[in-house]
């Protein structure tokens, strides 16, 4: 946690910076009716936009024209950034988005707003890109409307809002709630005018979409979330509803800090923290964390639905997704097939893992959200590449800001950078650039580098001779992650148990050398294709009929099952040692709040150094049970091995494979040996062109270093 909160300092210096350089947008540009717009823009049509898919590859529709889903998050007004729109455009981003302080144009309620500064700042993109497309970010902070509405605001456990904070991460910033009423009505109500506004502008034609944003970051978690909102009076009128509603009680109050919270400061004490909440006692902050989360999302869907009819012909989305991340419940954004399935949904965006072992040479650049769900629905999941690279580092170090996420040379850089993206292959996704520390003027833009866009124009050469993904991987092994766990956790400063589930099992699994797809539980339910290893990640709590589902299908010959923690041990009346053991086939006992799973099978046998406990079962499938989330990478490679999985390399570096293409990612000096399942096929690095015969490959690195290979059959 201590790291996730050091890199999110710089997201809140680029908020700050955001809002200054919002309020200055007018000074800095040219003013009204001196902007130019690119020649024979009033011929052309309105943008008609949406999401196609091409076997596994999101695409964006526009007027009949096929679009890659690149999206540079751009700044004017200075040098440097502007600079940087320039040269991503030449790099093939040319949908530059634009992130919008409402608080900078909104003048009051009743008052019309002043979008002068709006006008400009597209303007001015089209000037510096005439053949651009513009995403525009509606971000309602609305400081000043909170605070002048104290009824309407968020309230948070641990005391007052404070009417000078300013860091929405760590402070109890006044904001409106996402509950009030009052809120919604002037939210949807800006939106409108922006719309009407919109409507009758010249760059209308080059507004390809909308993006409602509200919440850390504009990211739709709750503000403040480590100070337990939302307790203000809105919420507690919304909560009372969804009680009477849902249970038939009467005046219901949301629960407080030491209800929500079962963890402890003491380090040393650290791993008797509590982590799952038990429903026979919990059941009421169970029930909180559903009402919040879809009060954060009913919004969410009021301003994208707003927005759809305001903006005909347009895409609409939204930062959400956070599965995997470790934290408190109300920062969770977890009701991706709620927001999904709905028709005013286009996108979704988030940014992948913030460690150093994840943005350095070699680490496991991933997203934090389920591409598989994008796909189930055909949407669009844009991964927010905010990398820190080479060319900064003496400014980062100036600030003591990010250095250790920075790359240390150009080297690194360019084989960085073709890891990111290339995931677009493997993950099924689009790019959204970011810069993320503001400091417009002070150095150059992160991304403006010549290391970086060599290597976007190499990774893009090698990834059309690699052609279109097929729809399905072939990939044998599934990871599967239960959404709505993140809210049935407490995720507090000393959950041990969540944080290495959540925040380290794909940086691990990735650099285990096997081959695997992430699906929610949701998707594997509803298509379970061939896989034979299915790594259940935090299935804890099941319906019903999911249970039923999970115990015949993870009973069929051939299938393994590897169930991490306490695999069906929550039930509805509380925790189960007779229903875990049922779902995973394996007698066990160990339910509790910090779970210690032990075995009571005499049919089953202790595997991976006493890590785990197997069983064949009767049916002849096999069942594992890994009682504490693996920390390593060798120990998730010892298991998967273990599971019958194909290990194609040795643990350590960053291995994917979607079809007859995979790519193998290293920081590390050396030889490195791919080993395929495949006999007797020739295989092409798509880089280089070099050929290789047979299904074992030899390379040999002398520094960070990016392949990506196809088999040619």
């Amino acid at each position: 946690m201590r790291l996730l909160e050091a890199s999110l300092s710089a997201r809140t210096a680029a908020f700050a910076a955001a809002i200054a350089l919002a309020s200055c947008l007018r000074a800095s540009e040219p003013g009204p009716g001196n902007a130019s717009f690119p020649e024979g823009l009033a011929d052309e049509p309105d943008p008609v936009a949406r999401v196609v898919y091409r076997g596994h590859m999101p695409y964006i529709e526009l007027n009949g024209k096929i679009l890659p889903p690149l999206v540079n998050i751009g700044r004017v007004g200075d040098p440097y950034n502007e600079r940087a729109i320039v040269k991503c455009a030449e790099a093939g981003f040319k949908i530059v988005a634009l992130n919008l302080i409402v608080d900078s144009f909104f003048k009051g309620e009743g008052i019309p707003c002043d979008f002068s500064s709006v006008d400009n700042a597209v303007g001015r993109v089209l000037q510096l890109v005439p053949d651009a497309y513009v995403l525009l970010s509606l971000r309602f902070t609305m400081h000043e409307w909170a605070k002048a509405n104290p009824d309407e605001q968020i309230g948070y456990a641990t005391g007052p809002a404070d009417p000078a904070a300013t860091d929405e991460y760590r402070q109890r910033v006044v904001r409106p709630s996402a509950a009030s009423a009052r809120f919604r009505a002037l939210a949807l109500g800006v939106i409108d005018e922006f719309a009407r506004h919109v409507g009758a502008q010249p760059w209308r034609k080059r507004l390809i979409g909308i993006r409602p944003s509200y919440g850390v970051y504009s990211e739709w978690h709750c503000y403040g979330f480590h100070d337990a909102p939302d307790n203000g009076l809105r919420m507690q009128e919304r909560f009372r509803t969804y009680m009477k509603a849902k249970r038939g009680i009467d005046n219901a109050q949301v629960p407080t800090l030491a209800m929500r919270r079962h963890d402890c400061a003491d380090v040393a004490k650290m791993d008797m923290n509590g982590d799952l909440f038990d429903p026979a006692e919990d059941q009421l902050v169970i029930d909180y964390y559903d009402c919040l989360a879809n009060t954060m999302a009913d919004l969410l869907l009021d301003m994208a639905e707003r927005a759809k009819k305001g903006f005909p012909g347009r895409l609409v989305g939204a930062y959400y997704g956070y599965l995997m991340s470790s934290g408190e419940p109300e920062g969770m954004n977890v009701l991706l097939d709620k927001v999904l399935s709905s028709p005013d949904i286009d996108f979704l965006s988030n940014p992948p893992f913030y460690q150093p072992e994840t943005r350095r040479a070699g680490g496991s650049y991933a997203p934090r959200t389920f591409p598989s769900a994008f796909r189930r629905y055909g949407k669009l999941s844009l991964l927010e590449d905010d990398s820190r690279f080479h060319h900064i580092r003496d400014w980062l170090k100036s600030k003591n800001d990010g250095l250790n996420l920075a790359t240390a040379s150009a080297r690194e850089t360019e084989m960085n950078m073709r890891r990111n993206w290339l995931n677009q292959f493997f993950d099924g996704d689009g790019i959204q650039l970011y810069d993320p520390i503001t400091q417009s003027g002070k150095r150059p833009h992160a991304f403006d580098d010549p290391a970086v866009f060599k290597a976007v124009a190499e990774a893009d050469s090698a990834m059309r001779k690699a052609g279109l993904p097929d729809a399905e991987s072939g990939n044998s092994v599934a990871f599967v992650m239960s959404p709505r766990e993140r809210l049935r956790q407490d995720g507090g400063a000393g959950s041990y148990f969540t944080a290495y589930l959540y925040q380290t099992t794909l940086l691990y699994a990735y650099r285990s050398g096997a081959a695997f797809d992430l699906l929610t539980l949701e998707d594997y339910l509803a298509a379970p294709r061939r896989y034979t290893t299915v790594v259940f990640m935090n299935t804890f709590y099941l319906k019903d009929a999911e249970r039923a589902i999970l115990t015949s299908r993870m009973r069929k010959p051939g299938m393994t099952a590897v169930w991490i923690g306490p695999a069906g041990g929550v039930t509805d009346s509380g925790f189960d040692d007779s229903a875990m053991s049922a779902l995973t086939g394996i007698s066990a006992e160990g339910m509790a709040r910090r779970p210690r799973v032990v075995c009571r099978d005499s049919a089953a046998q202790s595997v991976c150094g006493g890590k785990a406990f197997s069983r064949t079962l009767p049916s002849g499938a096999r069942s594992i049970i890994v009682p504490e989330p693996p920390r390593s990478p060798e120990a998730y490679a010892e298991i998967l091995k273990e599971s019958g999985a194909w290990l194609y390399t040795t643990t350590g570096s960053y291995f994917r494979r979607h079809g007859d293409v995979f790519m193998f990612h290293t920081g590390t000096v050396g030889k490195h040996t791919i080993q395929l399942p495949e006999k007797g096929v020739r295989v092409r690095e798509l880089f280089s062109g070099t050929e290789y015969d047979g299904s074992g490959l030899a390379l040999e690195s002398d520094g960070p270093y990016t392949w990506l290979f196809k088999i040619e059959r």
